[in-house]
């Protein structure tokens, strides 16, 4: 009986072994093009078109308002290259908003970008160079907007809210 017992131990050692050395492995294989749904089909462009402000606070973390108000800036400092009579690698995203709303989703749904390139139909190597070069322009734009800056409340702020809380829970100090 105890000679069963370790076999399925070992076995299961040896099973896990096999998984780790086949994670160690490094994987090839990725989305290409032609196996992608072109851009303006893909599941972003429906849920743009159709989503209501808590469909988008679920897949953006925004109200579809605060999406337009940060897309406003956002369109003014993100230049999409290569179309008819531009140089440049194409972008594979015709449209400002897809890009904002890959960012956006990317940060609020923490995923991968094996999902993103599915849901947006954006090829890996594109998706690296445009997603780079979208997050240094997200950033340029959250600066410029006042709503987005941190505001530390003042000294007397703060005093005023700890006599606040004292009031309600006079057992607690400093």
């Amino acid at each position: 009986m105890q000679v069963a017992t370790h076999i399925p131990t070992k076995c299961a050692l040896a099973v896990l072994h096999l998984w780790q050395i086949r994670l160690s492995i490094r994987h090839q294989a990725y989305l290409t093009l032609s196996c992608l749904k072109l851009p303006s089909t893909t599941p972003w462009y429906h849920f743009y078109a159709m989503a209501n402000d808590t469909n988008f606070l679920a897949i953006t973390a925004f109200m579809r308002d605060a999406f337009k108000y940060l897309l406003s800036f956002f369109k003014e400092d993100f230049i999409i290259l290569s179309w008819p009579g531009k140089r440049g690698r194409p972008t594979h995203v015709a449209d400002k908003h897809a890009m904002l709303g890959l960012i956006l989703y990317y940060y609020a749904r923490t995923t991968e970008f094996g999902t993103l390139q599915e849901l947006f139909g954006i090829p890996p190597v594109t998706l690296s160079r445009i997603f780079d070069a979208a997050e240094h322009v997200l950033e340029k734009c959250l600066s410029h907007i006042p709503e987005a800056k941190f505001k530390w409340p003042t000294y007397e702020q703060q005093h005023h809210w700890s006599k606040l809380i004292q009031l309600k829970e006079p057992f607690l100090e400093n």
